[in-house]
C-alpha cells in the first residue's frame, strides 16, 4: 500500500469529522469544533494538529494533537473538561483477518508515535475507551498510564439497568423522589455555583468557569448537551452537566451542596434514563481518581473499564515541567 502520513488540510476537515462519527474510536471530544473552541480560552499559546494517514483519496486513520505552546516550547496536553482523544481507525483500515487488521492497526500507532514524539513533550495525552494496543507508544519511549471509568450499556432494558444499581442507590433515589423537587434545566450559573462548592470541599483549585460557559454555549448550538439541577426548597443542591456523541453519554461534571438529600444520584438516573431515550448505546461516568467518587460510581452497576494515556518519561519533561509551573505560580508571563 501507499501510505502518506501528513496533516489533514481545511478542505479535509469533512473527511476528519466523517471519521470521527463512523470509528469505533471518534468522541464528541475529538470533533474540530470541540477542539477547537478551546482557542476562545488558550488563545495564542494554543493549536492542533489534525494528522491523517492516507491510501489516497482515502483517509484511513487520524490523530488530533493539542499543543500549548509556552517558554517556547510545544507541550501536549488534553484541554480541560476533555477525558478522551487518541487515534481513529477507518472501518477500511480494519477489514480482513484478525491478524491482518490488528498488524495494520499497530503499524498505524507507529507511526502517529513518532509524530506525537516529534511534535513536543507529551505530558498527558489519553486514548478512548477500547484502545488497549499502545505498545508501539511504550516502543517509542513513552510511559503508559492507566485510569478507570464506568460504563453502562443502554442495550440492556431500563429495569435491568436499575436492578443492576447497588440497593443502597436505588433506595436513595426513590426516597428523594418522593421529596418531589423541583428539577430545572440548563441553569449554568447554579451549576457553576455547585461545581466550584464540590471543588473548594476537595481542597482543589478552581478555574473552570470560563470552561463551563464556552462549552455549555457551543455544545447547546449543536444539541449535544444538557444540565440538569436539582432544588429543595428553592435551593439548588445539587447539578448535572451531560454531554453526548452519536453513540455515548458522558456524565462531564457535577456539583453538591453539603446536604444534597441524594439529589445527585436521583439525576444521574435522570439522564441515564435520557441517554437511553436518545438511543444511544453507552452512559459514560468519565471516571475519578478519588476513592470516594469512584465507589459512588461503582454502586450503579456498571462496567469497570481501563482509560490509557501516555506522557514522556525523561529527565528533559521534568525539568520543563519544573520551570513550566515555577513560572504560573509566580504568576510570570510566558507565552
Amino acid at each position: 500500500m501507499n501510505i502518506e502520513i501528513r496533516r489533514i488540510t481545511k478542505a479535509e476537515i469533512e473527511d476528519y469529522e466523517r471519521l470521527v462519527h463512523t470509528s469505533n474510536e471518534g468522541t464528541i471530544f475529538h470533533e474540530s469544533w470541540w477542539l477547537d473552541t478551546f482557542k476562545k480560552v488558550y488563545r495564542h499559546g494554543y493549536s492542533v494538529q489534525y494528522i491523517g494517514l492516507f491510501q489516497e483519496p482515502n483517509l484511513l486513520a487520524a490523530i488530533p494533537i493539542p499543543v500549548h505552546r509556552r517558554i517556547g516550547i510545544n507541550f501536549i496536553h488534553n484541554p480541560k473538561l476533555t477525558p478522551y482523544l487518541g487515534p481513529m481507525f477507518s472501518q477500511e483500515l480494519l477489514k480482513g483477518k484478525r491478524v491482518s487488521h490488528i498488524s495494520k492497526q499497530k503499524e498505524a500507532n507507529s507511526l502517529f508515535a513518532k509524530v506525537l514524539k516529534k511534535s513536543g513533550l507529551v505530558l498527558y495525552y489519553p486514548f478512548s475507551l477500547g484502545h488497549i494496543d499502545l505498545q508501539p507508544y511504550k516502543w517509542t519511549g513513552f510511559k503508559i498510564g492507566v485510569h478507570y471509568t464506568y460504563t453502562i450499556d443502554l442495550n440492556q432494558p431500563l429495569e435491568e439497568i436499575w436492578a443492576e444499581m447497588d440497593k443502597r442507590r436505588r433506595n436513595e433515589i426513590r426516597k428523594v423522589d418522593s421529596l418531589n423537587p423541583e428539577i430545572a434545566k440548563d441553569e449554568l450559573k447554579s451549576f457553576i455555583t455547585l461545581n466550584e462548592m464540590s471543588f473548594k470541599r476537595q481542597r482543589k483549585k478552581y478555574n473552570l468557569k470560563k470552561f463551563w460557559k464556552m462549552l455549555f454555549e457551543e455544545c447547546s448550538k449543536r444539541g449535544q448537551c444538557k444540565v440538569w439541577t436539582a432544588y429543595i426548597k428553592e435551593e439548588p443542591v445539587a447539578s448535572v452537566f451531560l454531554v453526548w456523541d452519536n453513540r455515548r453519554a458522558y456524565y462531564l461534571g457535577g456539583g453538591i451542596k453539603d446536604n444534597s438529600h441524594g439529589t445527585m444520584s436521583l439525576l444521574l438516573w435522570k439522564a441515564i434514563k435520557f441517554s437511553k431515550k436518545r438511543g444511544l448505546k453507552i452512559f459514560d461516568f468519565e471516571g475519578s481518581d478519588v476513592p470516594s467518587i469512584e465507589k459512588y460510581f461503582r454502586e450503579f452497576g456498571g462496567k469497570i473499564q481501563p482509560v490509557y494515556y501516555i506522557e514522556h518519561n525523561s529527565i528533559k519533561t521534568n525539568l520543563m515541567l519544573n520551570l513550566y509551573f515555577y513560572l504560573k505560580e509566580k504568576n510570570i508571563k510566558f507565552e
